[in-house]
C-alpha cells in the first residue's frame, strides 16, 4: 500500500498535531486529536487492505473489436464478499491502457472497462491490476490479477465493397435470388452492437435487460453465398486496404444474412451466422500477416457470380 496525495497531506497534518501535543500546554485537547487521527489511520489501513484481500475478477471476451473505435469490456468481481470503490486497470503490451470502475459489488457486480482506440492486430494484456483507496482515500492498495485477456482488433471495413465487388455482389443478388430480405429471416441469437450498425438492428428489450446495446444476429436460410479471395503477397497500406475490403465484405454478408467464403493462403473457409461464426472471420483479419512476393498464390477456386479477388 502507498499513501495517496490526500493521504500525504493528512499525514503531514497528523505530524503537526503530534508535535503540538508535546509542545503546547493544551495536552488534553491535542491528545484527543492525536488519538482520533491515529485511530483514523489504523482503521483506514486495515480497511483498505481488507477490501482487496483475496480478490478475484473475470474479464469477458468482448469478441472482435473494430479498429479505431473505443471498445468496452465487461468485468466482474468473483465471490460474495462485498467490495467498494474498485478500479480495474488493463495495460497492453503495446503500451495502451484501459480503465474501469466499480463502486460496489453488491447485487450485479458487472461493470464496463473503457478501452482506448486500438489499431488492427492481436492485443495481449501485459498486466491487469485492481486498486482501491476505500474507505478514506488515505492509502491505495493495488493487486495484480491472474487474468490475461487477448483482444482481436479487425480492420475498419470499407464503407462499401470497393470497385467491382459492389457491382458483382449486386449482380449475384439479381441472378441468384439468394440474398435480400428472405435471406436473413432466421434469428441466430444476440451479440453486442458494433458502432455504426443501424438502429433498426437493435433488440431493445434485450438491451434493456442487459444494460448495454445488443443486436439481432441473423442466420442464412441457405448454404450458398459469395466468395472473396485474399492474396496476402503485399505489404504496408496495400495490405491493410485489402483487409479492409474483406472486412467490408464480411460486414455486408452479415447484414444480408448470407454465407461468405474466404480463400487465402492457408485458408479456405465459409462463414455464416451459425457454424463457423462471423467472429472467426474477423479474428482472422485481426491476426493475419502479409507474405513475401515469393510465397505461393491462394489456391484456385472455381469462379462463380459472387467471387471477387483482392490481388
Amino acid at each position: 500500500m502507498r499513501p495517496t496525495h490526500f493521504g500525504v497531506k493528512s499525514l503531514l497534518f497528523f505530524t503537526a498535531i503530534t508535535g503540538s501535543f508535546y509542545a503546547a500546554p493544551y495536552v488534553n485537547l491535542f491528545f484527543l486529536l492525536v488519538a482520533f487521527f491515529a485511530a483514523h489511520w489504523v482503521l483506514g489501513a486495515w480497511w483498505t487492505y481488507a477490501n482487496l484481500r483475496g480478490i478475484e475478477a473475470t474479464i469477458e471476451d468482448p469478441g472482435p473489436i473494430q479498429a479505431g473505435t473505443r471498445g468496452r469490456v465487461e468485468w466482474s468481481v468473483v465471490g460474495e464478499s462485498r467490495r467498494f470503490g474498485l478500479s480495474l486497470n488493463l495495460e497492453f503490451e503495446s503500451g495502451a491502457k484501459g480503465t474501469g470502475g466499480l463502486a460496489f459489488t453488491g447485487g450485479d457486480p458487472r461493470s464496463a472497462l473503457q478501452l482506448p482506440a486500438l489499431g488492427r492486430g492481436v492485443h495481449r494484456a501485459r498486466q491487469v491490476t485492481v486498486s482501491s483507496s476505500y474507505p478514506f482515500g488515505l492509502l491505495t492498495r493495488t493487486v495484480t490479477l491472474a487474468v490475461s485477456p487477448v483482444l482481436h482488433v479487425y480492420p475498419e471495413p470499407t464503407a462499401a465493397p470497393p470497385g467491382r465487388l459492389a457491382q458483382e455482389l449486386a449482380a449475384a443478388d439479381a441472378t441468384s435470388g439468394r440474398l435480400g430480405a428472405q435471406g436473413r429471416t432466421m434469428p441466430a441469437g444476440l451479440r453486442p452492437r458494433v458502432e455504426g450498425e443501424a438502429l433498426r438492428e437493435i433488440h431493445w428489450r434485450a438491451s434493456a435487460r442487459r444494460g448495454s446495446l445488443v443486436v439481432n444476429e441473423w442466420e442464412s436460410d441457405h448454404e450458398e453465398g459469395q466468395a472473396v479471395v485474399l492474396d496476402r503477397r503485399c505489404e504496408g497500406d496495400a495490405f491493410e486496404r485489402r483487409l479492409s475490403a474483406v472486412a467490408g465484405a464480411v460486414t455486408e454478408a452479415k447484414r444480408r444474412g448470407s454465407a461468405l467464403r474466404i480463400v487465402s493462403q492457408s485458408l479456405d473457409q465459409t462463414y455464416t451466422g451459425s457454424g463457423v461464426h462471423w467472429d472467426e472471420a474477423l479474428r482472422f483479419l485481426a491476426e493475419v500477416e502479409p507474405l513475401p512476393e515469393s510465397a505461393a498464390a491462394p489456391e484456385h477456386t472455381s469462379p462463380h457470380a459472387g467471387e471477387v479477388r483482392f490481388a
